[in-house]
């Protein structure tokens, strides 16, 4: 089921219906068609064009759903689509009220732009066959009654410059789901649908589907999305939700637990999901170790092989990637855009994040597998305009070696390898 099937109306959309039509016609060459909509990416231009779809439609190369053995696989004679592609998430973005005054067009009221600050970043979240964002607050449709204090509520040229940096679509479950209110849920979806953004997180009502689905080179994608609270405002804690808005208990990790997570992963398969991706809010702030809990749900969800991969947000500063039974959970990724720093008191580490771009690959038998993945360090230059920046071992050796450090672990259990450098 999809989040949205809006059209995108973005500068992408024009790239995104030229892949769609080279996907028509390679379905047609082929000897079928195919229904396709919205696109990831690839770092070269004409491999972007050709590379697929992502898109919540109906395809004819959607692959059947998996036998509910386990093994988060359907056989790989029905299974359509390519047999490799590559999924890109990242770290925490927070509309704070700083960024947002960075954003703001010179003599205007509540014009935005936030491509320059993110502008160095664009060649590589736009690289990947499906890029995955965390927006980390509420979306305002007319650019009003904007973040104050801790209460995240962004301008819509935030999702706007996600979109053009490559992103297909975002998780929205996290403790400041609720900022704007029960409207603002409603109105953040379309903020981000307008831009071309799915989502994933709880909705309005109970009927708005929480999942995200796209279809990626002819390979149907699930994401789902829990976090230990929605609502840091209204009543809501860890294990209950606000009286008006029963259906939030769907998208709360400890209200779920791994069991729950499990069968929402079961259904996507079900219902034709090929690769399952859960984003977790979880953890503690500003801590560099997963918690007990996180590290026991984890193992049991991942050991299920019916979620091939954990997407990990909140703590603000990057914790270790692990492997379990083949899979591998990202517990925190840091923070992509935020004015969190030492100026607060919180760890230098808050200005740093992680981009991961994971291969993907299915095999004869027609399960997918992890190979390898690659990381790249990023970093908010918050005295010069909260301009976000690529770390490379020459660009910033402290924040590189560190972060580098912090998500492989004293291990490296995810076999991860820094991205090529660009400087």
């Amino acid at each position: 089921m999809n989040a949205r099937t809006t059209t995108a109306k973005t500068p992408a959309s024009g790239k995104r219906r030229q892949r769609a039509t080279v996907a028509l016609l390679a379905a047609v060459l082929a000897g079928s068609v195919t229904v396709a909509g919205c696109s990831g990416s690839s770092s070269d231009p004409a491999a972007k064009t050709a590379s697929g779809t992502a898109s919540g439609t109906a395809s004819g190369t959607t692959g059947a759903p998996s036998s509910g053995s386990g093994t988060g696989s359907a056989n790989g004679t029905t299974q359509g689509g390519a047999d490799s592609l590559t999924i890109l998430f990242s770290g925490d973005d927070i509309p704070q009220s700083a960024p947002n005054r960075a954003a703001r067009v010179p003599g205007t009221r509540n014009t935005y732009d936030f491509k320059p600050l993110l502008a160095a970043a664009k060649p590589y979240t736009s690289s990947a066959d499906l890029s995955i964002c965390n927006m980390e607050g509420a979306l305002s449709p007319d650019n009003t009654n904007l973040t104050v204090g801790i209460r995240h509520h962004g301008p819509r040229e935030f999702a706007t410059a996600l979109a053009w940096m490559g992103y297909d679509g975002c998780s929205t479950a996290n403790n400041h789901t609720f900022d704007a209110g029960l409207p603002g849920i409603g109105q953040t979806r379309q903020v981000m649908a307008d831009a071309g953004l799915k989502v994933s997180g709880p909705g309005p009502d109970a009927q708005t589907p929480k999942v995200a689905t796209y279809e990626v080179k002819g390979v149907k994608i699930a994401q789902l999305s829990y976090s230990y609270t929605l609502d840091n405002f209204a009543g809501g804690t860890d294990t209950s939700v606000p009286a008006n808005v029963p259906w939030f208990k769907d998208s709360m990790w400890k209200l779920k637990d791994a069991a729950g997570i499990i069968a929402d992963a079961k259904q996507e398969r079900a219902n034709g999901a090929q690769i399952v991706l859960v984003s977790m809010h979880w953890g503690i702030q500003f801590t560099f170790t997963p918690t007990p809990q996180m590290v026991d749900t984890a193992t049991k969800v991942l050991a299920s092989g019916e979620v091939d991969t954990i997407i990990g947000n909140h703590a603000h500063v990057v914790q270790k990637c692990d492997r379990i039974n083949d899979r591998n959970v990202f517990y925190g990724l840091g923070n992509q855009i935020s004015d969190q720093g030492t100026n607060w008191g919180f760890p230098d580490e808050t200005q740093d994040g992680i981009i991961v771009k994971a291969t993907f690959k299915r095999g004869a038998d027609g399960k997918w597998t992890q190979p390898s993945a690659e990381y790249q360090v990023t970093r908010v230059d918050r005295t010069g305009g909260y301009i976000l920046k690529l770390v490379t071992p020459t660009s910033n050796p402290k924040s590189f070696e560190r972060e580098s450090q912090l998500i492989k672990g004293d291990s490296n259990a995810c076999n991860l390898s820094p991205a090529p450098a660009t400087d």
